[in-house]
């Protein structure tokens, strides 16, 4: 499994600074693509870069690559990660790239969020991320 959060060393097409995404959704999921043409991949990455000093990537899926949940040991539990919102774009995210069945369950997807589940509502930044307040 890999956390959504990658080393930027090991995702040289991608620039630093910056929510991205390598995923890339089949054609038939177009409908999921956004007002803005951005993939639930990429709303994914940039709702969780709110809470990473505007960094997240997202790298493709395959069949033996799984994104990891929020956990302590790669430093992904934040209120970004751990809210409804981030959940609900990376399971998109993984249905998406053709891999529904690695969907992780919220109770396992938020295991190592306690202190972090977020409870308030979602303000849109002038950015339009999302501000957890």
């Amino acid at each position: 499994m890999l956390p959504l959060l990658f080393l930027l060393g090991s995702a040289p097409l991608l620039v630093r600074g910056q929510a991205q995404t390598a995923a890339i959704c089949a054609a038939e999921f177009a409908w999921m693509t956004n007002s803005k043409g951005s993939s639930p991949c990429l709303v994914a990455a940039q709702v969780d870069s709110v809470c990473n000093n505007g960094n997240w990537i997202i790298l493709r899926l395959d069949a033996s690559v799984q994104y990891q949940n929020p956990n302590l040991v790669n430093r992904t539990v934040s209120l970004c990660t751990c809210s409804w919102a981030s959940y609900n774009l990376i399971s998109a995210c993984i249905a998406c790239q053709g891999f529904p069945e690695q969907t992780p369950f919220w109770g396992d997807y938020t295991s190592s969020c306690a202190g972090q589940l977020s409870k308030k509502y979602v303000r849109l930044y002038r950015h339009g991320l999302p501000s957890f307040n």
